[in-house]
């Protein structure tokens, strides 16, 4: 009965370093990329051939919106849904 409970302490606090490592990650890549969202799945087919529904890209944040270059791609808010990213 013992070596059960010591099994099932190992497994929470596996989980657990797991989990915080996760979020750790997560708050690293907001900090070092400068913005709320660095992974943002692409959904819908509108940019195909260049992402595909289900790629996972990147986003880095840019201080100055003058940084923005013509054929840059960019992610933002839906004007009509702040919880929806569009790319």
């Amino acid at each position: 009965m013992a070596s059960n409970s010591r099994q099932l302490v190992k497994i929470v606090i596996i989980i657990g370093i797991v989990y915080a490592a996760a979020h750790g990650v997560l708050f690293s890549l907001r900090f070092a990329l400068a913005t709320e969202f660095p992974v943002v799945v692409v959904q819908g087919t509108s940019m195909i051939p260049t992402y595909y529904e289900g790629d996972l890209i990147l986003v880095k944040g840019v201080a100055d919106s003058n940084a923005i270059q013509l054929q840059d791609v960019i992610v933002f808010h839906s004007p009509y849904n702040w919880d929806t990213l569009i790319i």
